[in-house]
């Protein structure tokens, strides 16, 4: 009596055995998605993909798609990489596959660039473009290479210079002030007579900036590229020197200011004016602060009206930018 039951208890152990590998070996589970990634624009509306799940014994599967669970955090509204679980569980067995979704803002930024350059080619315009956001370094210029005549945009390499490179007074942190705030004209050629036109012209060039003061004594020529590195540095300044915020503070005026689209966005610039140019070149310092130079020989027109429309253009590329 005793050895079959020890015989029972052994066969009875043989066959959840055998169960446990017929079970492990051929009862399957499966999910299948159409694709483990998708790209998908910026704000359009997530459409989710036909998926299916069965459940498999031997050559016979029975539909259970009902059964998966599907979670996401998905927000087409900011660009980045997102992800969709699919999980199913069956008795036993869990089975779990994940989508990434990719949301991009490649159209929008293109499609806004598009616009840029149409606007400006439409109504042939004499103009070059420089962009650069402070968050991602993305970079956009148009015509980079075009020289003009700077105008009162080499004021604010006397400031850089002044600030950077001397030991201040009263007096000549008013002539720095007087010449960015207001563009005076007298203050920068006091500046330029304290600093020097060779040491003006040579800290320009350190920086990158080719063509500073070149071609003339008291303004110069520049060129997208000049004016970006020349922002660059006052951006850097701003934020790591204890006399950042005087500085910033002389920047941010209303005198000469074109690039203001809209009123609730601070804005430090330098504008320059002389016969046909009108240029508006600064740091926007929106959450996502950026640079923007807009250099124009378009000042018998009207410039007030063109440079407002290509910044809220380039603010808007900035959106896309740094979503």
């Amino acid at each position: 009596m005793i050895n079959n039951k020890k015989l029972l208890f052994f066969i009875s152990i043989i066959f959840i055995i055998i169960l446990f590998l017929i079970w492990l070996f051929c009862f399957k589970i499966d999910i299948r998605v159409n694709q483990k990634t998708l790209a998908i624009n910026l704000y359009d509306d997530y459409k989710e993909e036909k998926y299916k799940a069965q459940v498999c014994l031997f050559n016979t599967c029975k539909d259970i798609t009902d059964k998966v669970i599907v979670e996401n955090n998905i927000n087409t509204n900011k660009s980045g990489k997102y992800k969709i679980e699919y999980k199913l569980k069956f008795f036993f067995k869990t089975k779990k596959i994940i989508k990434i979704v990719n949301v991009t803002n490649d159209k929008l930024i293109k499609d806004t660039i598009n616009d840029i350059e149409k606007y400006i080619g439409d109504n042939n315009y004499n103009i070059s473009i420089g962009y650069v956001s402070l968050i991602n370094d993305y970079t956009y210029k148009y015509e980079a290479d075009k020289i003009y005549f700077g105008a009162s945009l080499i004021k604010t390499l006397d400031a850089l210079y002044m600030y950077e490179k001397t030991d201040l007074t009263d007096k000549n942190k008013e002539l720095v002030k007087n010449a960015i705030s207001v563009s005076d004209n007298a203050s920068h050629y006091e500046l330029l007579d304290i600093i020097g036109y060779d040491n003006l012209k040579n800290y320009g060039i350190s920086l990158g900036a080719k063509n500073t003061l070149k071609g003339d004594r008291v303004n110069g020529y520049t060129t997208v590229d000049d004016q970006i590195i020349y922002l660059q540095k006052l951006y850097n300044f701003i934020n790591n020197n204890e006399l950042g915020d005087e500085l910033k503070s002389y920047f941010i005026n209303d005198y000469g200011l074109r690039l203001n689209f809209r009123n609730d966005i601070t804005i430090m610039h330098k504008f320059g004016h002389y016969d046909q140019v009108y240029h508006d070149v600064g740091i926007v310092l929106d959450d996502n602060p950026y640079i923007i130079v807009v250099l124009t020989e378009e000042a018998k027109k009207d410039y007030t009206t063109i440079i407002k429309n290509l910044s809220q253009k380039i603010y808007n590329l900035n959106k896309y930018v740094t979503n």
